[in-house]
């Protein structure tokens, strides 16, 4: 997968008093982790304190937990994925990158064709270069599937990206809870999920392998509590 990098943006200078609070809610959350999931709600909000806000981390519908899939690479576990969401009737949203994109938009239109929300990420060494490289990849998901996204997912809640899902049109969403699904085995996955997850959280993950192996007893997890897992539009839209 590409590392994306942030490219520097004009911020305007908050209130003393702000960038306080901001410090002092990072500084607890960090002290405060749960079972090695990296939660982003204290990061969202001390970075809206610093730029007035913008980007969407949660959703409002209480009954609803929202899947984010990471899918910038033809991961051959997506196609397991997908069933498995397809067996616990669960949806959730893709966000694209360019190189699946490019390399395999059969993929993309099969995972609209299933039900699946599609949303666009992207990368570039300038703001100029990732403005380019998501609007590149949004004429080619609209090329696969015949619906443009209308989510601009952001790893970092920077401020281009927000920046940038104005200028498209796109409303930016930032996760709420990381199940860091680069990492450890299934077991730590679900582990993850089950101690750091729950109403109206924007979950994100990455198509890997054990992943795909965890995702059952995840969605499992949803359904014990009483969530409905679904597309983050399903649930930050009134």
């Amino acid at each position: 997968m590409k590392e994306k990098r942030r490219a520097p943006g004009s911020v305007k200078v908050p209130l003393l008093a702000d960038i306080a609070l901001a410090a002092i809610i990072t500084a607890l959350f960090f002290a405060l982790g749960v079972a090695g999931a990296v939660s982003r709600k204290a990061e969202a909000l001390s970075v809206g304190l610093f730029r007035g806000g913008g980007a969407v981390y949660r959703g409002r519908d209480g009954a609803c937990a929202a899947l984010v899939i990471t899918a910038d690479w033809d991961a051959a576990a997506l196609r397991s994925i997908l069933d498995t969401l397809d067996a616990h009737d669960a949806k959730a949203t893709f966000a694209i990158g360019r190189l699946l994109a490019e390399e395999n938009a059969p993929t993309v239109a099969r995972i609209a064709e299933r039900g699946h929300e599609l949303a666009v990420m992207g990368g570039g060494e300038s703001y100029e270069d990732y403005v380019s490289e998501l609007r590149e990849t949004l004429r080619r998901i609209e090329l696969a599937a015949g619906v443009r996204p209308r989510l601009l997912f952001a790893a970092e809640n920077g401020v281009s990206e927000n920046r940038a899902a104005r200028e498209l049109g796109l409303t930016c969403v930032v996760g709420s809870v990381d199940l860091m699904t680069l990492r450890g085995t299934a077991g730590d996955i679900i582990a993850r999920a089950e101690g750091n997850t729950g109403a109206r959280d924007i979950v994100v993950s990455a198509p890997t392998e054990a992943f795909s192996r965890a995702l059952s007893y995840i969605l499992d997890h949803f359904a014990a509590m009483g969530l409905t897992v679904t597309a983050v539009s399903g649930t930050i839209y009134d």
